[in-house]
C-alpha cells in the first residue's frame, strides 16, 4: 500500500509542477516536514501524530522531482525547483 501512496504522491507533484509551469511560476518553493516523528513530537499537545505531518511527502521525493533543499527550520526542509 505505502508503495502505490508513494506513486500517487509522486503523480500529484508532478501535477502541480506542470500546473504551475503554465501559469508561468519560475520557480516552487515548499517546506517539507524532514522527520515526521521530530515534526510531531513538537506538536503533541495539539494531538498530531506522525501520519498528519506527512503529508507533504518525504524530502527525498521532491529531490527525485527535481528540488534541491536550501535551507532548514527546525523539522522543515525548504526545497525549490527553478523551471526553465
Amino acid at each position: 500500500m505505502r508503495r502505490i501512496a508513494a506513486g500517487v504522491a509522486r503523480q500529484l507533484l508532478d501535477a502541480a509542477v506542470e500546473a504551475l509551469r503554465q501559469m508561468g511560476a519560475r520557480r516552487i518553493d515548499a517546506h517539507v516536514v524532514g522527520n515526521p516523528a521530530d515534526m510531531a513530537a513538537s506538536v503533541h499537545e495539539e494531538g498530531l501524530g506522525p501520519d498528519q505531518m506527512a503529508h507533504h511527502g518525504p524530502p527525498s521525493m521532491y529531490e527525485k522531482a527535481g528540488f534541491r533543499v536550501i535551507g532548514e527550520n527546525g523539522p522543515f526542509f525548504h526545497v525549490r525547483r527553478v523551471l526553465t
